[in-house]
């Protein structure tokens, strides 16, 4: 299962019921089994961004974390030189102007 073996405490209101929220699209919703149905695991959506929560409160609905995938996925956009130069990095080298 992909879901990490400690849940934490929600810092807003101390319960004990944290959600883990998977991003992307499931293979299988059987996959995740009980975990959806005791709303251990919640589904995020297909996109994720550094804004979007790790964990969600079952209770007061509080969400916290960054998801680790946006740390996996860095990673390997490094380790394979996919990461290219913004659209304005490139405009203000073009056109003389201070990047700072």
């Amino acid at each position: 299962m992909l879901r990490p073996e400690t849940t934490p405490d929600c810092p807003a209101c101390g319960s004990k019921r944290a959600a883990w929220i998977f991003y992307g699209l499931p293979v299988s919703f059987e996959a995740f089994g009980a975990d959806l149905e005791e709303k251990r695991v919640i589904l995020g959506g297909c996109c994720v961004s550094q804004t979007d929560p790790e964990w969600q409160c079952v209770e007061c609905g509080h969400g916290w974390g960054r998801p680790k995938v946006l740390d996996d996925l860095h990673r390997f956009m490094e380790e394979e030189g996919l990461f290219r130069e913004s659209f304005w990095a490139r405009f203000r080298r073009w056109a003389g102007l201070r990047s700072d």
